[in-house]
């Protein structure tokens, strides 16, 4: 279903996603006054996020109708996942502390429905 060379762009835009964040987390954690920082990691986040969308809908395109049944029933399982993690990780915020161990639940959360989706959705078409 995927060739490898979607399997890198994804790796590597998703990598740099989550180094970014941490770093840009730990840096405004010890800079809180810093305005600017805020601006420019959210900025290089919403262009990095932005960019990753172009590589997934790219990838889309090159797939087959069944296989594009499996990646989007997968992708709404995920998000369906990630949404409650969200819920979950908002109301047990007083244990969950840091900003990046709730933003590391719901990316988690997400991988699992994203993997529950996909392998359900290839047992019932494949």
């Amino acid at each position: 279903m995927y060739d490898l060379k979607f399997v890198k762009e994804s790796f590597i835009w998703t990598a740099v996603f989550l180094v970014l964040f941490t770093f840009g987390y730990h840096y405004i954690q010890q800079n809180p006054e810093q305005m600017s920082a805020r601006i420019a990691m959210a900025a290089g986040l919403s262009a990095l996020g932005f960019f990753g969308s172009w590589v997934e809908l790219r990838q889309i395109r090159r797939l087959d109708e069944l296989h594009r049944k499996i990646y989007f029933e997968a992708c709404f399982v995920g998000l369906t996942f990630m949404l409650n993690g969200l819920i979950v990780s908002i109301f047990l915020s007083d244990l969950l502390v840091e900003i990046h161990r709730m933003a590391l639940v719901v990316i988690a959360m997400f991988g699992v429905g994203f993997l529950a989706g996909y392998v359900r959705a290839r047992r019932r078409y494949l």
